[in-house]
């Protein structure tokens, strides 16, 4: 009896592992991720040195005023993410309170109108959603 108790965690583990390394499974992978430092024109640069790896990225155009509404920054935000699709890969904005609580706060106290501004951003500029 000893013995199948040790072996029901192992056999789990076995199965899932197997599970996880199909080839379904690893058609079904998702690789993210968000562009911050440098400028805007660096970004389309980086995310050619991933060479194809990436679904989706978050570029930072979208930033909090004092005032807790949506504050967009950027030149040309609609080139980039025309050249994202043409490279296949979805834009979601990247909404940042630069770590300060307080614009976190004041984003949370106008949320319905933080809400709306963002589906306006998305709507106008192309975005993959949030």
């Amino acid at each position: 009896m000893r013995v199948q108790r040790r072996l029901f965690p192992l056999l789990c583990t076995v199965l899932l592992l197997a599970a996880l390394l199909t080839p379904a499974a690893a058609a079904r992978r998702f690789s993210m991720s968000y562009v911050y430092f440098g400028s805007p024109s660096s970004y389309v640069e980086r995310v050619d040195g991933t060479q194809g790896s990436l679904d989706e990225i978050s570029p930072n155009y979208f930033n909090l005023n004092a005032d807790g509404s949506l504050n967009v920054t950027g030149s040309d935000i609609s080139g980039f993410v025309s050249q994202m699709h043409g490279m296949g890969v979805r834009v979601v904005p990247f909404l940042s309170n630069h770590w300060d609580r307080e614009l976190g706060v004041q984003a949370l106290n106008n949320r319905r109108a933080l809400a709306a501004q963002i589906a306006r951003a998305v709507e106008q500029y192309d975005l993959d959603g949030v």
